[in-house]
């Protein structure tokens, strides 16, 4: 059993079960003992979730429920419990708008981007590509006006 402490309490640890003493706010009270467990302060229920689905914290912020996420073995989905590949994604994919320059970290990702490229009034999918050496580039996949139907 751990030791009655003052408060305020700057840290709790797991093997501390009781806790409580409250101090005199004015000099003629008396200090009142208070018992209580860290069970009594803390009340958490886990909830339950579905088999494979990553858990989710629900809006009360005190119970887990499911995610649209799931992982089947060492596949992933998402809008999918049952992914079909490393990744599989049921719905679309939104791509925010990516500058970045090409680089060896960025070999495999797709990006879309519509800001500081010339001509101007088009937008860009590419893919970052190993072209040889120490050289990386951003290939065009597609190029779309602005405003295209």
């Amino acid at each position: 059993m751990a030791t009655i402490q003052q408060y305020p309490i700057n840290s709790v640890t797991a093997d501390d079960t009781v806790l409580g003493t409250k101090v005199p706010t004015t000099p003629t009270e008396e200090a009142i003992t208070s018992t209580f467990r860290v069970g009594d302060i803390i009340s958490l229920s886990l909830g339950s979730g579905t088999l494979n689905t990553i858990p989710l914290w629900t809006p009360s912020g005190t119970k887990l429920g499911d995610s649209v996420i799931a992982q089947s073995g060492t596949d992933i989905g998402v809008g999918t419990t049952s992914p079909g590949a490393t990744l599989e994604v049921v719905g679309g994919i939104k791509f925010g708008d990516d500058t970045s320059v090409a680089s060896a970290s960025n070999v495999g990702t797709i990006r879309y981007r519509q800001t500081g490229v010339s001509p101007t009034g088009f937008t860009y999918v590419d893919i970052c590509m190993y072209v040889g050496g120490t050289v990386y580039s951003w290939k065009n996949i597609i190029t779309q006006p602005l405003n295209a139907g």
